[in-house]
């Protein structure tokens, strides 16, 4: 019989190490049986979320909050009750709502209480709390007359209605009113067959429901959104409720848009028959209009702008110094005729009459008068040293002149200057508004040194144009923009005072003038490189003179931006400055074939 061996006997040192590894174990698992139940914790939890997250939200939400004023919906924004009331049955919209929305030129004379729309072919006056209003100075009467609510002017729907492309509607159990722009193409939606659509207050089937939509209802969609296992619309409902309905709930099949209504028409086509660019020359006329007997052919010229007709006062009364016989001889050259208008660039009387609607209106009906009576072709309004809080009212005026002048198919043109800081000369023109209204812009691109310039410079250096040209652009289509070019130039003189320092100023003088003036004094005359032109310069009793010249060269240069640039044409200032062959230089230069 074999007996089995006796076990070894373990060192201490195993003992410890075996039961250190037991410890070891121990703790692992207790350890991983508490990371089990806590990951276990963790997706319970996350499956209840993912649950509750899936399981719709029944509880019921208001649209809006109850109110007892009436509140706007524009397409897809609550805009609260700051800008409709109701009143006598009718829904008002303020004007404050229309200009930041809807017409930024609608305005407003508290001298008055006039409330006027401008269209490209139309004024509507209206005066609050009258039911009378005027289209193009035609009564017409209203079913509800404008109002005023807390110091601010509302309209009535009905007229809305009838100038502007809205619609306007009022739900009387939410004291609702919906204002839908119909310029504006949307996107439309119809619930799906068997499908109630489900309209909540946010993208989630969780937030509370606002409305239930009946199969095939319909739904203005706004925009898009996705959230987590959802996709959902922001949309608009027939009854004026915003909110989000689940993409599921919608038919693609049946998507259209609505299509865009426009009750304005294009702009105005201008009465421009020459088929060819425009080359205008102001007359400058203080009190008698030139024979016509004694007027050079201007064979580059397709139309004369004399200055006849000046704002006397703040009433709108014009003074008149037109001449028939003129537009005669001018209409027999096959020259149109556009007479300018000015405001003597003051600015006090211009800020009294441009405050004043009827002074308006008057100086209007006086241009209309005129035209007919003087067989005009156009008028070209001039008016400069604006005051910077009357810029609005001036082009309000011109807004109101326009569609009154195209109804007697007279051409409008307006003159601005070059964009600067100056308030009274440049900031006060609305350069992108007034070209929305007038067939041609103007721009008297020169004086970059003025009469009063403290440095001695060019009238107008072609670098300077072009720079300012560039900017003004971006203001006013190249289609409608016709530049200014001068015939004259300034003589500067340069003396030294009686503290040393150097003292500036100048004349002004046409092109032979100042050729005859330089040949008495034999300047010396060189091209300056900085300003395109040629520069004299000559000394005279100790004093300096110096001057940049305008030659047919200049001019040659100013007509090519016009090429450059797709311009409408040159505008120059004036006659009478120019040397006699001019005329030539802008007929070749101006009229030349495309393909140069």
């Amino acid at each position: 019989m074999t007996q089995e061996p006796l076990p070894e006997e373990k060192t201490e040192e195993e003992e410890l190490k075996a039961n250190l590894q037991n410890e070891i174990k121990k703790k692992k698992h207790f350890r991983f049986f508490w990371i089990n139940i806590v990951i276990g914790v963790v997706l319970t939890i996350i499956l209840l979320v993912i649950l509750l997250y899936l399981a719709p939200g029944r509880q019921e939400a208001s649209p809006y909050p109850p109110t007892d004023e009436t509140r706007l919906i524009f397409e897809d924004k609550d805009l609260g009750t700051e800008h409709t009331l109701q009143k006598d049955d009718e829904t008002y919209i303020s004007k404050v709502f229309l200009k930041e929305h809807i017409d930024p030129y609608i305005h407003y004379d508290e001298n008055g209480d006039y409330v006027t729309i401008t269209s490209h072919e139309k004024v509507f006056q209206m005066q609050t709390d009258q039911l009378t209003a005027y289209v193009n100075e035609e009564e017409t009467e209203l079913n509800f007359p404008p109002t005023i609510h807390e110091d601010q002017p509302y309209l009535p729907a009905d007229v809305l209605q009838e100038v502007y492309p809205v619609e306007v509607h009022y739900f009387e159990e939410d004291n609702l009113a919906l204002l839908e722009n119909l310029e504006e193409q949307a996107l439309k939606g119809n619930v799906k067959e068997n499908e109630t659509g489900i309209l909540r207050e946010g993208p989630s089937i969780r937030k509370g429901i606002i409305d239930r939509l009946d199969e095939g209802e319909e739904v203005i969609i706004y925009s898009e959104e996705n959230n987590w296992f959802f996709d959902w619309y922001y949309v608009r409902t027939p009854d004026g409720y915003l909110g989000y309905i689940s993409k599921d709930d919608l038919t693609l099949d049946d998507v259209t848009f609505r299509e865009a209504v426009k009750k304005e028409t294009p702009r105005h086509v201008p009465n421009i028959s020459m088929g060819e660019p425009i080359s205008l020359t102001w007359e400058h006329v203080i009190t008698n209009t030139p024979n016509p007997d004694e007027m050079p052919l201007l064979s580059g010229v397709n139309v004369i702008s004399p200055t006849w007709f000046h704002l006397n006062n703040s009433k709108g009364e014009l003074d008149n110094v037109a001449d028939k016989s003129f537009v005669y001889w001018a209409h027999q050259n096959d020259k149109q005729v556009w007479a300018l208008i000015s405001n003597r660039f003051d600015p006090a009387k211009t800020h009294e009459f441009l405050r004043d609607p009827n002074a308006r209106q008057n100086t209007i009906n006086q241009l209309l008068l005129f035209s007919e009576i003087y067989n005009l072709d156009g008028i070209n309004f001039d008016f400069e040293n604006i005051k910077l809080k009357d810029r609005d009212y001036y082009t309000q005026f011109i807004r109101e002149a326009t569609p009154f002048l195209r109804e007697q198919d007279l051409v409008v043109s307006v003159d601005v200057t070059f964009i600067s800081e100056s308030e009274n000369w440049s900031k006060s023109y609305d350069r992108k508004a007034l070209a929305h209204t007038v067939d041609f812009v103007m721009v008297m691109a020169y004086d970059e040194h003025w009469g009063d310039s403290p440095v001695a410079g060019s009238v107008a250096s072609l670098p300077w144009v072009e720079n300012n040209l560039e900017e003004i652009l971006k203001k006013i289509p190249g289609e409608q923009l016709v530049l200014g070019i001068p015939f004259y130039t300034r003589l500067w003189k340069e003396e030294e005072n009686e503290t040393g320092e150097i003292e500036v100023s100048s004349s002004a003088y046409g092109m032979d003038r100042i050729k005859e003036i330089l040949d008495e004094h034999d300047a010396d005359i060189t091209f300056d490189e900085d300003t395109k032109q040629y520069y004299a310069e000559y000394t005279n009793d100790d004093n300096r003179y110096r001057t940049w010249l305008e030659t047919p060269e200049s001019i040659k240069k100013r007509i090519d931006l016009v090429h450059e640039y797709d311009l409408a044409g040159v505008a120059s200032w004036r006659r009478g400055f120019e040397t006699d062959d001019i005329w030539d230089v802008i007929k070749e230069n101006l009229y030349r074939p495309t393909s140069e």
